[in-house]
């Protein structure tokens, strides 16, 4: 799950393909009206892709930053009715808002969340309103089973500060997990 069918285009490509070749049913939840950067033909061409690997797309509403409450509620209300429908083994979030919103469902429906952290948006050198974000961070990470990290300043100040059962970091320069727990 991310907030935009983009993000999933340009990250989730292998990922969807491994999970595959471990015998799972994938589904994809994303924004794919709003569709992020991709141009209109390439959307469509990745909901094909995603279509002849047999992926289920659920077109979820996010939006990306803070959005409207009602929305970010109503996005809430499909997610937990997903879940009751389809019995997900596991789900595996992207994007800040998409995150939240999803780890709140999976929480709900007792679903275990692997969380992949592109970057957090505060650090030593973040702004002050940057750091409005760690409480969310923090308190989210408690109903999160694994939360992938791939920057190491990211890593070590998780590992020191959010909560730290957690933390996996993934070098996606050599392609291994490092678990430097």
């Amino acid at each position: 799950m991310a907030s935009t069918a983009s993000f999933i285009a340009q990250f989730n490509h292998r990922n969807i393909k491994i999970l595959q070749s471990m015998g799972y049913e994938v589904h994809v939840a994303a924004n794919f009206t709003h569709y992020g950067t991709l141009s209109a033909k390439s959307n469509q061409q990745f909901m094909d892709w995603l279509a002849s690997k047999k992926v289920v797309i659920h077109n979820i509403p996010v939006e990306r930053g803070l959005g409207k409450f009602r929305q970010n509620v109503a996005v809430l209300f499909l997610l937990n009715r997903l879940m009751k429908e389809n019995q997900f083994k596991i789900i595996h979030v992207h994007t800040p808002i998409a995150s939240v919103l999803g780890r709140l469902a999976a929480l709900k429906n007792h679903v275990p969340v692997v969380y992949t952290a592109h970057g957090f948006h505060f650090s030593k050198t973040s702004a002050w309103i940057n750091w409005l974000i760690f409480p969310i961070e923090w308190l989210f990470s408690f109903c999160t089973s694994e939360l992938l990290l791939i920057n190491q300043e990211d890593f070590f100040y998780q590992k020191s500060s959010v909560s730290t059962h957690l933390a996996s970091f993934y070098d996606a320069a050599i392609g291994h997990q490092a678990l430097l727990k």
